[in-house]
């Protein structure tokens, strides 16, 4: 092997790894969400990955930062629904155990949802392609 082969081939290898790199940080972006069935914040996980990955690789970055507009969009529907159950529940007892009722199956779907768009993200991501979560809050642009 030439040296200009030897170059090539070490060059291709280089780019080859950091594009693995930044998919593997890409894919623990996504996942990470998923540590609030460990009971720790859900955006925690994302903001990590952004805050050490941001500079360095544009690719994990985004991953993080939609993984974790995400995450704070399911907070802010699960207070949504935690304030309309209360409120619906105060209000009437019939009426309000049917609304609170709604909210809890409405808030078990929405967890379901989170968690299962979370895997579909690290999936996208582990093949170099990204995400976009539906129903985002986009507070991080």
């Amino acid at each position: 092997m030439t040296h200009t082969e030897a170059t090539m081939t070490s060059t291709t290898m280089t780019s080859t790894l950091a594009n693995s790199e930044d998919r593997n940080w890409a894919v623990l972006a996504h996942l990470s969400s998923l540590v609030n069935l460990l009971g720790i914040p859900s955006p925690l996980g994302p903001l990590v990955v952004w805050l050490i990955k941001k500079n360095e690789s544009p690719f994990a970055a985004q991953a993080a930062k939609s993984s974790l507009n995400f995450a704070l969009s399911v907070w802010i529907y699960s207070v949504a629904f935690l304030v309309l159950a209360i409120l619906g529940f105060v209000g009437s007892i019939q009426t309000g155990f049917t609304l609170s009722l709604l909210c809890l199956f409405a808030w078990i779907g929405l967890i379901l949802c989170s968690m299962i768009f979370s895997i579909i993200g690290a999936v996208k991501a582990s093949s170099g392609e990204s995400y976009n979560y539906p129903f985002v809050i986009e507070l991080l642009k």
